[in-house]
């Protein structure tokens, strides 16, 4: 059994991926922007990005055009926030942060501060029961 809820804005997607099987999947997302995968903190089986294992306080991240893999666990459920890359400029622009665009385009999993995350978390969860 397999669930999505989705909520589109022209620059942005924010979706919750709801799963009851173990799966692998080749996902892509938008040319010229970003996905951040934040999985649910009550999915308690690890996810893989390339291979790659998730920490319980990271964001995992791929640029846009860019075919990459996920391995998520039985009873799944992930947060992911696409981004268009001139949106997340101009975002980052107007909260004062400069963006490390190499690193950000190489990185598969990124460390987050614990009350960012719980916060994207939970604008997350409530977009999703709004939507729902």
């Amino acid at each position: 059994v397999g669930r999505l809820t989705e909520w589109r804005l022209p620059h942005i997607q924010v979706f919750r991926e709801q799963t009851s099987q173990a799966l692998r999947q080749s996902c892509e997302v938008w040319t010229d922007s970003f996905w951040f995968g934040v999985p649910d903190p009550l999915a308690t089986l690890p996810t893989r990005i390339n291979g790659r294992l998730h920490g319980t306080h990271d964001v995992m991240v791929r640029p846009g055009g860019e075919r990459f893999e996920l391995v998520t666990p039985d009873r799944h459920s992930l947060f992911g926030v696409v981004v268009q890359r001139q949106a997340l400029m101009d975002a980052a622009a107007q909260q004062g942060c400069r963006l490390d665009w190499h690193a950000l385009q190489q990185a598969e999993v990124l460390r987050a501060r614990d009350d960012a995350r719980q916060a994207c978390l939970h604008a997350c969860t409530r977009r999703a029961a709004a939507t729902e």
